[in-house]
């Protein structure tokens, strides 16, 4: 049966890398579907996983695909929750994995004791979505562990021993690799035929994806981890010095720079400006044009996970406490309160596939569809929790 939430409308880097870093590496999800974060959710099903997982779930196929740092890969049939099979990689998965309708690639590496003393090995791996089975296995000479990102042909990824590469989906042969002189600390980011990437030395690179070439290089004081983000030509990103700065590619300037006197936990762009949530719990939106401040609001809860946006609102997910609130982009005023309960802490980023919402903890995955057009779902709706 169908359990309905009331919504309140008053109101890693991985091992090797460090874990911060899982849940942030999904790409930040923006659809417009029949769902509404700004109306009753309908819990549709919840599956308990069979270990705690920091990863956030990929999709393709009508599934879902869930990391599991043990090395297991479950696949769930994204309608009821079930089970439609798991696959042992073997070590441990070392990045958030990418899916297409045929296959899901998967980032492992060793975790024998013998390998980790000394000299742990990479891999790279596509498995069947439909199957489970393993089509083919790529070796690299260091984990991968700033996650992968692909296009229709190709899979991109970066090792912890300083390098980026392409590999060719149908096949795993690579297509370039290259050696970096520093090592990448965001997620990569594919725009206008672009892969983008920032670094700890402050480098933000665009490079060509076919070829691996480097197609301009900025320089900047520094980049804060997973701060970096993209809109159209304008590049955003936040530095450990506590700045939030833009910068027009098209006319290579800089186009603003806002101090927030926080460290910054992730930029989000969406339809109504530059979303920022800092490590004090505040969370800012500002303008494109010029940085001024539109509105800003203080979380009770600290978040780990990027922020979901759809339409004018957005959901952020508390680390503690199986909180998500939604805020109005357009004020800032919170707009519904979705809790999952005590105990269901959050580090994966949420997502809506398929006009659902999945929301990831350490130790379930929930599934919430909008409300039924029936009377007796709306009278439950009024039911006091």
């Amino acid at each position: 049966m169908n359990r309905v939430f009331i919504i309140n409308y008053n109101f890693v880097r991985i091992l090797f890398c460090g874990f911060t870093l899982m849940a942030l590496l999904a790409p930040v999800v923006s659809v417009n579907g029949q769902i509404s974060l700004s109306k009753p959710l309908i819990e549709k099903w919840q599956r308990k996983l069979e270990h705690e997982t920091n990863f956030t779930p990929t999709t393709g196929s009508n599934s879902l695909f869930i990391s599991q740092p043990n090395g297991d890969l479950l696949s769930i049939d994204m309608h009821d929750g079930s089970y439609r099979w798991k696959a042992q990689i073997g070590g441990i998965i070392t990045s958030a994995t990418v899916a297409d309708e045929q296959a899901v690639y998967v980032a492992s590496a060793s975790n024998s004791p013998a390998a980790l003393a000394a000299h742990p090995l990479g891999s790279l791996r596509r498995i069947s979505s439909e199957s489970g089975v393993t089509v083919w296995v790529r070796s690299f000479d260091a984990p991968i562990c700033d996650g992968i990102m692909s296009n229709n042909s190709a899979i991109f990824g970066s090792t912890s021993d300083g390098h980026l590469f392409s590999v060719e989906k149908k096949t795993g042969n690579i297509l370039w690799n290259t050696s970096l002189s520093s090592i990448i600390c965001s997620r990569l980011i594919l725009s206008n035929n672009r892969l983008l990437y920032a670094t700890t030395t402050g480098n933000i690179a665009s490079i060509d994806p076919k070829t691996g070439k480097q197609l301009k290089n900025y320089r900047t004081r520094s980049v804060a981890a997973n701060s970096f983000s993209v809109r159209g030509s304008d590049l955003y990103w936040g530095t450990d010095d506590y700045y939030v700065n833009a910068w027009d590619q098209r006319l290579d300037i800089s186009k603003w720079r806002v101090y927030i006197g926080s460290k910054i936990q992730s930029i989000t762009p969406t339809n109504k400006g530059l979303l920022v949530i800092a490590m004090d719990n505040s969370v800012y939106m500002f303008s494109y044009r010029n940085g001024s401040k539109v509105w800003k609001r203080l979380l009770t809860e600290r978040t780990a996970a990027l922020p979901l946006t759809k339409g004018d609102t957005v959901l952020i997910a508390a680390l503690l406490g199986g909180e998500c609130i939604v805020l109005a982009l357009s004020n800032g005023e919170r707009i519904n309160l979705l809790s999952l309960g005590d105990g269901n802490n959050i580090s994966a980023s949420p997502f809506i596939y398929h006009d659902l919402l999945f929301i990831t903890t350490h130790q379930r995955i929930f599934a919430f569809a909008g409300t039924l057009p029936n009377t007796q779902e709306r009278e439950l709706n009024m039911l006091p929790r």
